[in-house]
């Protein structure tokens, strides 16, 4: 799992994330909003974008910091590490146009024995923040509200979601326990407030801790990945981009080196993956390599369709079309401080995120090719 937090004006301020193991179970249809609203009594949730209320602090609290007035802005992006199945979030909160901090992580999908997209997120009892932050929940077709305390909120679609998962967005005291799931009735460690997951008719969805599917994946680093600044143990294993079942190669771009990566040796047919029951969609990474262009890191990957490899991937959740580029789109600073461009290479999508700018990403990406893809059966 990748986790990754930013900072305030000096506060560090840690996201919790919590990924529980599961297996899938079988996948249930989209419901509707309205009804689920009326059978669950949930009060709407509040928009994937938006502004936390009350008005900004004139000036810094002693002692504390207040996000009363910002904006804030969750993004669901596809895993990027091959062998990830599934989706990271991450939500940001700005003031003046200006990412004050935020965080993430991932990757995980829902499925009939866990719902949700594996974690949820919550700013609350982070240390010296004050008056109300944004917490929320990603799930499954299958779940039409969450409750938590005496709280219940209604789950909804949108273009920046996956296809087929919902979502509810909250603002929850910063005082407040964060919200978790109970696996089976048992309490997880620390301080929380059970979440639970409800159907289209008010009913609570069981809960089943379980192995969840793994897809091996090899590593490689090279040489020049290994700085005095890197304070890692020796490195004894591959040091050049792998075979697999997806592979990448550049040209004609100076200076764009790769560095280290990951590689699925081979993409298994559905009918022999429990990835056939997940709920929703489901991108897989089958590659992965980190390049470094004039001091810029960039993480390159290859999506495909983990249900079913051979079918042409949808679109990326909340990416915008690029005028001038056909086959290509953007999706703006979800992950701080960098964004993520792709294009669509036949039935794959080829993504480049970081970078120093949405021109670099443009440039390597014209650089890089698909050199294998081998979708299996």
């Amino acid at each position: 799992m990748i986790s990754r937090v930013f900072g305030i004006d000096g506060l560090a301020v840690i996201l919790r994330s919590r990924l529980w193991l599961v297996v899938v179970g079988l996948a249930v249809g989209a419901l509707s909003a309205a009804a689920s609203s009326a059978s669950t009594g949930a009060v709407p949730s509040q928009p994937l974008t938006g502004r936390v209320p009350g008005a900004p602090p004139a000036q810094t609290l002693s002692g504390a910091v207040s996000v009363a007035g910002y904006r804030y802005r969750i993004v669901i992006e596809p895993e990027l590490q091959a062998g990830g199945a599934g989706w990271s979030s991450f939500i940001t909160y700005s003031l003046h146009g200006r990412i004050r901090f935020g965080g993430g992580g991932g990757a995980a999908y829902p499925t009939a024995a866990w719902p949700f997209l594996g974690f949820t997120f919550s700013y609350s009892g982070a240390p010296r923040l004050k008056g109300d932050v944004v917490d929320y929940v990603l799930t499954g077709p299958s779940v039409a509200a969450v409750r938590f305390g005496r709280r219940t909120v209604s789950t909804f679609t949108s273009p920046d979601l996956p296809v087929g998962d919902r979502a509810a967005v909250f603002f929850l005291s910063a005082s407040s326990p964060p919200v978790s799931p109970y696996v089976n009735g048992l309490r997880p460690p620390g301080r929380s407030i059970r979440l639970v997951a409800l159907d289209s008719q008010g009913r609570p969805i069981p809960l089943r801790s379980v192995p969840f599917p793994f897809i091996p994946s090899r590593f490689w680093q090279a040489p020049s990945a290994v700085t005095p600044n890197n304070h890692q143990p020796p490195y004894h294993g591959p040091t050049h981009p792998l075979h697999g079942a997806c592979e990448l190669a550049e040209h004609g771009l100076p200076g764009l080196t790769p560095e280290f990566g990951h590689v699925v040796g081979r993409l298994t047919p559905v009918q022999r993956n429990a990835l056939a029951q997940a709920q929703g969609e489901v991108f897989l990474p089958c590659v992965d390599t980190e390049y470094y262009l004039h001091g810029w890191p960039l993480e390159v990957s290859v999506l495909v369709d983990a249900l079913e490899p051979s079918h042409t991937l949808g679109a990326i959740p909340g990416a915008v079309p690029l005028v001038g580029h056909p086959g290509t789109v953007n999706l703006p600073a979800g992950q701080f401080p960098g964004s993520l461009t792709a294009t669509q290479v036949g039935d794959a999508w080829l993504v480049v995120e970081g970078g120093a700018n949405l021109a670099q990403r443009l440039r390597v990406l014209s650089a890089l090719q698909i050199r294998k893809l081998d979708l299996g059966s």
